[in-house]
Protein backbone atom coordinates (compact mmCIF):
# COMPACT_ATOMS: atom_id res chain seq x y z
CA UNK A 1 0.00 0.00 0.00
CA UNK A 2 0.93 3.61 -1.07
CA UNK A 3 0.46 6.61 1.22
CA UNK A 4 0.84 10.69 -0.05
CA UNK A 5 1.26 13.22 1.68
CA UNK A 6 0.54 16.74 0.23
CA UNK A 7 2.58 19.11 2.07
CA UNK A 8 1.79 22.95 2.65
CA UNK A 9 3.33 23.92 -0.59
CA UNK A 10 0.96 21.66 -2.81
CA UNK A 11 4.14 18.90 -2.81
CA UNK A 12 3.40 15.56 -2.82
CA UNK A 13 5.60 12.90 -1.39
CA UNK A 14 4.49 9.17 -1.69
CA UNK A 15 5.47 6.52 0.57
CA UNK A 16 5.60 2.65 -0.77
CA UNK A 17 5.66 -0.36 1.53
CA UNK A 18 9.43 -0.88 1.06
CA UNK A 19 9.86 2.47 2.42
CA UNK A 20 10.60 4.49 -0.72
CA UNK A 21 9.86 7.72 -0.70
CA UNK A 22 8.33 9.38 -4.30
CA UNK A 23 8.22 13.27 -4.52
CA UNK A 24 5.57 14.66 -7.02
CA UNK A 25 7.22 17.92 -6.81
CA UNK A 26 4.93 21.13 -6.22
CA UNK A 27 1.25 20.99 -7.96
CA UNK A 28 1.70 24.99 -8.58
CA UNK A 29 3.69 25.96 -11.36
CA UNK A 30 5.02 29.57 -10.63
CA UNK A 31 4.79 32.18 -13.66
CA UNK A 32 8.23 33.57 -12.80
CA UNK A 33 10.56 32.29 -15.79
CA UNK A 34 13.63 32.10 -13.58
CA UNK A 35 11.58 29.68 -10.99
CA UNK A 36 10.41 27.56 -13.95
CA UNK A 37 13.97 27.20 -14.98
CA UNK A 38 14.61 25.98 -11.24
CA UNK A 39 11.86 23.74 -11.26
CA UNK A 40 12.53 22.57 -14.69
CA UNK A 41 16.41 21.86 -13.06
CA UNK A 42 14.88 20.17 -10.26
CA UNK A 43 12.30 18.01 -12.06
CA UNK A 44 15.50 17.10 -14.28
CA UNK A 45 17.33 15.77 -11.09
CA UNK A 46 14.61 13.42 -10.10
CA UNK A 47 14.34 12.09 -13.17
CA UNK A 48 18.10 11.17 -13.24
CA UNK A 49 18.16 9.67 -10.02
CA UNK A 50 14.73 7.60 -10.10
CA UNK A 51 16.00 6.44 -13.77
CA UNK A 52 19.15 5.59 -12.00
CA UNK A 53 17.42 3.28 -9.65
CA UNK A 54 14.99 1.90 -12.37
CA UNK A 55 18.06 0.37 -14.63
CA UNK A 56 19.03 -1.71 -11.37
CA UNK A 57 15.21 -2.82 -11.12
CA UNK A 58 13.73 -2.82 -14.68
CA UNK A 59 10.50 -4.76 -12.89
CA UNK A 60 9.53 -1.92 -10.95
CA UNK A 61 6.52 -0.64 -12.76
CA UNK A 62 5.67 1.79 -10.08
CA UNK A 63 9.28 3.13 -10.76
CA UNK A 64 8.64 3.57 -14.44
CA UNK A 65 5.01 5.22 -14.10
CA UNK A 66 6.73 7.65 -11.08
CA UNK A 67 9.27 8.50 -14.31
CA UNK A 68 6.62 8.95 -16.62
CA UNK A 69 4.86 11.97 -14.22
CA UNK A 70 7.65 13.66 -13.81
CA UNK A 71 8.01 13.53 -18.03
CA UNK A 72 4.72 15.11 -18.52
CA UNK A 73 5.53 17.71 -15.68
CA UNK A 74 9.07 18.65 -17.49
CA UNK A 75 6.73 18.48 -21.13
CA UNK A 76 4.25 21.09 -19.58
CA UNK A 77 6.72 23.20 -17.72
CA UNK A 78 8.49 23.42 -20.83
CA UNK A 79 5.55 24.53 -23.07
CA UNK A 80 4.77 26.68 -20.53
CA UNK A 81 8.46 28.52 -20.46
CA UNK A 82 7.75 28.82 -24.66
CA UNK A 83 6.81 32.08 -25.91
CA UNK A 84 3.17 31.93 -27.26
CA UNK A 85 2.79 32.42 -31.13
CA UNK A 86 0.56 35.34 -32.44
CA UNK A 87 0.93 37.35 -29.31
CA UNK A 88 4.59 38.90 -30.75
CA UNK A 89 3.85 42.14 -32.86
Amino acid sequence: MMRVTVGCDGSQLTKCRDGRSMDHGSQAMSANPGDRRIELERLKARRKLLFKQFVENPSDFRMSLEIKKIDDQIAELIKRMEPRKGTER
